[in-house]
């Protein structure tokens, strides 16, 4: 694992250097090296196993599992190819840094460069401040909960549980946050194929390790209502395109939301955020199908939780189903897929045909 783990780091760079070489397959190295980087990561996701660690950077299957989708959306994204596979490389080193927990510093630090370059990847091309706005304040919001974290624990490891009478509830709260702010960047950035959807896997992640934090007594339900309630109006929509991607936005919102919601939804959280991830990768309305067994997965358990805060989550649910089957309903028949998107399609029909392999969620 610790071979996979070095050459899945190595590999972006490894791309730039042989499209430095031969200019013309610059575009084709990128792509194949970022394809290169997801199938190694998946390999430590499917293992399973063991923690793979070189020096000082680790992979648990979260970990790789976070890293294998920036690498497909890097793969399928467009703008300049060597900084988008810049972006890459530093999101990968940002969210691997640390051998056992994640090193706040470099996560919060690899995230500013990460949306400095996604930016940079496509500068002639933007189209108003909406990405940078939302990146920053997330960027933001991810420094305060790293920050407030080494000054409540002495250190700046990001830590997987709190202890007995301990609580990061606030820090926890920073970082959700900062997640959903950066999803929110990536959604918007996302709709052009932009290097900027990079984000959706860092702020999924950041959310995961968010939750333990956040719950450290007991779910917050405001909390959870509020992301719900973005993710319903992200799916919604009565014609026309929106300037973001709804099935990446919904999905990664929803997720966020479950995070947060009562009983035990971990699970279902972190299918519907890879769901979103997977969305951003194959960046079609039909992709939003990828969410049913996350929303499957939150309903039952809501169901089973029982309360007036499950049921306005439930209804969350069921507004982001409807939204976003009205959407994919409304859009043109999907043209044939270019080869660099066949990966990520690969992971989505495993997804869809048997959820319960993913035993990493857990």
């Amino acid at each position: 694992m610790t071979l996979l783990l070095v050459l899945a780091l190595a590999a972006p760079a490894a791309g730039v250097a042989v499209g430095l070489a031969v200019p013309p397959r610059m575009r084709l190295a990128t792509r194949l090296s970022a394809i290169g980087a997801a199938a190694c990561w998946l390999m430590i996701v499917v293992d399973g196993t063991e923690r793979a660690r070189a020096g000082l950077v680790h992979a648990d299957p979260l970990v790789a599992a976070a890293c294998c989708g920036a690498a497909l959306v890097a793969a399928t994204s467009g703008g300049r190819p060597t900084l988008r596979n810049g972006a890459l490389f530093v999101v990968q080193v940002a969210l691997s840094a640390g051998r056992v927990h994640n090193e706040g510093e470099v996560l919060a630090a690899g995230l500013v460069v990460v949306a400095a370059a996604a930016s940079a990847a496509v500068w002639s091309e933007e189209r108003g401040p909406a990405f940078p706005v939302l990146a920053g304040c997330g960027l933001v919001a991810v420094v305060v909960g790293v920050v407030t974290i080494k000054q409540t624990t002495g250190n700046w490891n990001i830590p997987l549980a709190v202890g007995a009478g301990a609580s990061l509830r606030a820090q926890g709260l920073a970082l959700l946050a900062g997640a959903a702010l950066l999803v929110l960047a990536a959604g918007v950035h996302v709709r052009g194929r932009a290097p900027g959807a990079l984000l959706v896997a860092a702020g999924a992640f950041v959310g995961v390790r968010a939750a333990p934090l956040l719950r450290s007594h007991r779910d917050l339900a405001p909390a959870a209502v509020v992301l719900a309630g973005l993710a319903v109006l992200a799916a919604a929509g009565r014609g026309g395109r929106a300037p973001f991607d709804r099935p990446t936005l919904a999905l990664g919102l929803l997720g966020l939301a479950a995070l947060a919601a009562p009983g035990e939804p971990g699970a279902a959280a972190v299918l519907l955020l890879a769901a979103a991830v997977l969305a951003a990768a194959i960046g079609t309305p039909a992709a939003a199908v990828l969410g049913f067994p996350g929303a499957v997965a939150l309903a039952l358990n809501l169901t089973s939780t029982g309360g007036g805060v499950s049921c306005l989550l439930g209804m969350g649910v069921g507004g982001v189903a409807l939204g976003l089957a009205a959407d994919a309903a409304r859009a043109p028949r999907p043209t044939r897929p270019p080869w660099w998107v066949v990966p990520a399609l690969a992971l989505g029909a495993w997804l869809l045909v048997a959820p319960g392999s993913w035993g990493w969620v857990t």
